[in-house]
This record gives structure tokens, sequence and C-alpha cells, in this order.
């Protein structure tokens, strides 16, 4: 897949199962809201080894994060309906396995600053060699699943600002730099899924 700013699915890729079970992705996304099962947003893990839950913590970050799978496996510390869910589940089945997954919850009327992501550095181990010299990079796919309508809550990628809608599917190269905002008076969800570039 080439670096595309909002690029739609893959066909080697099928992410259009996902897509269109969307309303089920929301139920899941909905019952670790409702059972309070979220975390703030780690940005730093060290995944060289099986990670320990006690480095997701719950300050009441404005960004917090529902972790579902890392590396292709479902993360072990889940709770079984979460482990046994649809997403997950659908996730896996896939043919490309994700390098992440994770519900993402941004609270009412705040912004995540501009940045670039480097989950290549997380799956491949790469943090030693500089990123001109790497051979993948990561592509992150958003589908909106929980978006109130009394305000823009948005994404924006290299200057392009897209709209985050239910059951609409957004994908670019996370090292470009991109930021999101939710100005609406409810919690904004998405489902971010992960993916090497090679593998699209």
């Amino acid at each position: 897949m080439d670096t595309v700013v909002f690029t739609q699915t893959t066909d080697k890729l099928n992410f259009q199962s996902v897509v269109d079970n969307y309303s089920i992705v929301k139920r899941d996304y909905q019952w670790a809201v409702d059972n309070d099962f979220w975390f703030d947003y780690v940005h730093d893990i060290d995944v060289s080894s099986d990670i320990d839950p006690s480095v997701f913590t719950r300050n009441g970050n404005f960004w917090k994060v529902v972790p579902l799978i890392l590396k292709g496996e479902v993360l072990e510390f889940l709770p079984a309906q979460l482990k046994n869910s649809f997403t997950v589940s659908t996730l896996l089945s896939l043919d490309v396995k994700p390098v992440l997954a994770i519900f993402s919850i941004l609270d009412p009327h705040s912004v995540i600053d501009p940045h670039s992501d480097h989950d290549d550095e997380i799956v491949l181990d790469t943090k030693h060699i500089p990123h001109n010299e790497r051979n993948d990079s990561v592509v992150k796919y958003h589908l909106g699943l929980d978006v109130y309508d009394d305000g823009p809550a948005g994404l924006v990628v290299n200057g392009v600002d897209q709209p985050v809608q239910e059951g609409v599917l957004s994908a670019f190269n996370e090292t470009t730099v991109h930021w999101a905002y939710n100005h609406t008076s409810k919690s904004r969800g998405v489902l971010i899924v992960s993916y090497l570039n090679s593998q699209l």
C-alpha cells in the first residue's frame, strides 16, 4: 500500500468484513466503556517480553484506550468478553494479522496534538535504526464507532481534515504527521488497527 492519506482498504487485507459489521464492533466497544475497562494512552511500552498490565494506568487522561491485540496476538489480561469478542476474533481471522488493535476514546472538547507514530519500533524492534533506513512502516486504520453529532470530530493527516463518522473507515501511513480532535459534548470512540505496510 502506498503512503496515501485516507486510502481505502486493500483486497489482501479484506478489512471490509470489519467495516460491514461496525455495529457489532461498536457493541464490543460499548461493553468496554460500560464496564469501565479502559486505560490512559501509553506512548512508549517495552514489548520485548510479555506485557505487564501494570504499564497501563488509570489517571483520567483525556485520551484513553482499550488495548486488544499486540503483535498479532490477543492480550492475555483482557476480560473474556473482549478476548472472545467479535472484534478480536474477526481481526485475528483475517489473512493479515494486526500489529496493534485498540479502541481509542477521546474525551469531549479534547485535542490530540500533531504527532507521528512508529509502531514499527514495537513490532520490528528497530529503535536503533534511523527511520529513513527502515524497510517498513505501519498503516493505521481508523473506524468510527461512537461519534456524537453536536460538534465536529475529526482526524487531520498531513493537513487534510477528515470528519470522523460512525462506520466510515480511514487509513494512512502513521509516520505522516496527524492529529485528532473531538469538539462534541461526548466521548468519541474509534477502532484503531495498525498493519505493516509490507503486508498490504
